[in-house]
C-alpha cells in the first residue's frame, strides 16, 4: 500500500489555481522528487499534505490519502497525532520548525518525550546522535542556545535533526539543503537514503535541483506553473523526458559527484 497518494488533486488561492489536477503516489521505501521553478506550487503541494494551507487556500478537486486514509478534512487533534511521529517536515525557511523563545535542548527533551514517550537520558542520547549525522558538533554549548543565536545552516540542520529524530513514516522536506554548504549537503542526502533503506521511510522531497533530483530519487515530478509536465524514474525523464520544460531543466543540469 502506498504511504501519500495525490488524486486528481487541484488547489486554488482565491479565484487562481496554482495546483491543477496533480496525480502521483509516494510508496513505503521510497523518495519521489518535487522540482520547479519558484512559484510553481512545489511548496503548496507539501502544505496541503500537511493540513497548512491558509486561509485562501482551498483543495477544489481531488482528495490526498495517507496510509489509504483522507486527510483532507481532518480535525484539528487528528492533525496533531498526524504531525511529528507519523508526517515529519522540514520546511524550506529553517526557522519555521522552532520555538524562538526556547533552548534547543528543552526543544529536543520535549518533543521526543511528547512523541517517543522517552525519558531525558534517552532523548538525550537521541538528540545527539541525530546532531552527529547532520554534521553538528559541541552539544554542551548547542543545547543551551536559542534559535536566534544560531546561523541559518545551522538552524537548519537542528530542524533536520529534530525531524528525522521522531522517526516518521513519511518525510516531507522543502528544499532542506539550500541554505548548507557541499559537505553537509551530501551528509544530508545520504541520512536520507540511509532512511529510505534501512527504516523504509517515505521522502517527498521539494527541490529546484534536478542534479540532486536524479541522485536521491526513485520518482521525479516535474512541476510547472502548477502542472505536471512529467513524472517517472530519473532514467524515463532523463532520457525520454515530455515537456520542454524538464528538456531546459536538463541542459542546466550540473554533475553531482557520487
Amino acid at each position: 500500500m502506498e504511504t501519500l497518494k495525490m488524486e486528481n488533486v487541484s488547489i486554488s488561492y482565491g479565484e487562481k489555481f496554482i495546483i491543477k489536477n496533480i496525480n502521483f503516489q509516494l510508496r513505503k521505501g521510497e523518495i519521489i522528487s518535487i522540482v520547479g521553478e519558484s512559484g510553481s506550487g512545489k511548496s503548496t503541494i507539501l502544505n496541503s499534505i500537511l493540513g497548512f494551507l491558509p486561509e485562501e487556500g482551498k483543495i477544489q478537486n481531488g482528495e490526498i490519502y495517507y496510509e489509504g486514509k483522507k486527510i483532507t478534512c481532518l480535525s484539528k487533534k487528528e492533525w496533531q497525532i498526524l504531525r511529528g511521529k507519523k508526517i515529519g517536515i522540514i520546511f524550506q525557511e529553517p526557522g519555521s520548525t522552532l520555538n524562538p523563545f526556547q533552548k534547543i535542548g528543552k526543544q529536543f527533551f520535549e518533543s521526543f518525550h511528547h512523541v517517543l514517550k522517552m525519558k531525558k537520558k534517552e532523548a538525550r542520547t537521541l538528540m545527539e546522535n541525530m546532531f552527529s549525522k547532520v554534521g553538528l558538533k559541541g552539544t554542551e554549548e548547542l543545547i543551551e542556545k536559542f534559535p536566534f543565536q544560531l546561523s541559518g545552516g545551522m538552524k537548519q540542520r537542528v530542524s533536520i535533526a529534530l525531524a528525522i529524530g521522531l522517526g516518521p513514516n513519511l518525510l516531507l522536506a522543502d528544499e532542506p539543503t539550500s541554505s548548507l554548504d557541499a559537505t553537509i549537503q551530501k551528509n544530508i542526502i545520504e541520512e536520507f537514503l540511509f532512511l529510505k533503506k534501512e527504516l523504509n521511510m517515505s521522502i517527498l522531497l521539494v527541490t529546484h535541483n534536478l542534479a540532486l533530483a536524479k541522485y536521491v530519487s526513485d520518482k521525479i515530478l516535474v512541476l510547472s506553473q502548477g502542472n505536471m509536465v512529467d513524472f517517472g524514474s530519473p532514467e524515463e525523464i532523463i532520457q525520454n523526458p515530455k515537456s520542454e520544460y524538464t528538456k531546459k531543466l536538463l541542459s542546466d543540469i550540473p554533475k553531482i559527484k557520487e
